[in-house]
């Protein structure tokens, strides 16, 4: 259950730091149609380790609202199917896919995906 501060940080301040940080970028799932959405990117994340206590470094880290029409939902989220695309550089023009795995699910209404 959310908490009131995660309700009012998805209403009001992810929303803020979308517009100052947010870029484009394609959401691909596997079974629907493609469609652009806005996230936070970040590409320079550090290397995590995986629940096996291996060290995986993500090509990046996007957090984007958890809904099917502004970002990406949690349930309809194909892990290792869907796909993201946007330029690996800022500025590039040339877009690459990458997949996804979620690095941590807000009740809050932002969702965390690792890039890869």
């Amino acid at each position: 259950m959310p908490t009131v501060f995660d309700t009012m940080f998805a209403k009001s301040a992810f929303s803020g730091l979308l517009l100052l940080h947010g870029e484009p970028l394609l959401y691909m799932p596997c079974d629907g149609r493609p469609r652009p959405i806005t996230a936070i990117i970040d590409r320079d994340p550090p290397t995590i380790l995986d629940g096996s206590g291996n060290a995986v470094t993500p090509s990046a880290v996007i957090q984007v609202y958890d809904s099917r029409t502004t970002g990406i939902s949690r349930k309809e989220l194909d892990i290792g199917s869907d796909q993201v695309r946007f330029p690996l550089r800022v500025g590039d023009t040339a877009y690459k896919s990458f997949s996804l795995m979620v690095l941590q699910a807000s009740s809050g209404g932002v969702t965390v995906l690792m890039v890869r």
